[in-house]
């Protein structure tokens, strides 16, 4: 095989697994959102709290999506480089190793973010549910039914929030294992090149 043919073939390997693993994620939240969860959360909260910060929280997914993607594309085409040019090497390993590693941190960070932003709306959820609680009127049946509802609001919040947390959490931490093992790959063909 030729070193051209090489290069084509691993820069369309990364890029489909990518490819692929975001696109059937967005089927899945296609899905999610043709099934009316969107418009569940729209509809069950006059203040909107859950459906704004289940916007926050994908908005937050999108920027470290892009970023992933800006990264994956960057560190294939530096596989394909070097696979073009047999016996290029890095000079000093450890500088190597920690700029191309420290290139992809900061997606972690937004997928640790997503995770956050969710605990967050399950602290806000709790709090807005225990604030409709008045302990003195607990007795009375008239009061129930507004401190009921507005448990019920509260949980929505908690709920909605923490799901959208995590599964965006799981989403955006399978890209960045992607990232991370293609960019151990790169960095092993660096330090390869260097032996030879």
């Amino acid at each position: 095989m030729t070193a051209a043919r090489v290069h084509n073939v691993n820069r369309h390997r990364l890029l489909s697994r990518f490819a692929i693993w975001n696109a059937l994620g967005a089927a899945a939240m296609f899905g999610v959102i043709k099934a009316g969860y969107f418009t569940l959360i729209w509809d069950a909260d006059p203040d909107r709290l859950t459906f704004w910060s289940v916007i926050s929280i994908c908005a937050v997914f999108v920027v470290g999506l892009v970023l992933a993607g800006y990264r994956i594309f960057g560190v294939s085409q530096e596989l394909d480089w070097l696979d073009a040019r047999p016996g290029v090497h890095a000079g000093d390993r450890e500088a190597t190793k920690l700029r191309l590693f420290s290139r992809i941190a900061h997606i972690r960070d937004f997928a640790t973010l997503l995770v956050t932003m969710g605990l967050l709306g399950t602290v806000v959820g709790f709090t807005v549910a225990l604030s409709g609680v008045v302990p003195e009127t607990a007795g009375d049946v008239a009061a129930i039914t507004p401190m009921v509802s507005a448990m019920v609001a509260g949980m929505a919040v908690a709920l909605h929030t923490t799901i959208a947390g995590l599964v965006l959490n799981v989403w955006l931490t399978v890209n960045y294992r992607l990232l991370a093992t293609a960019t151990a790959s790169l960095y092993a063909k660096l330090v390869r090149g260097a032996t030879q």
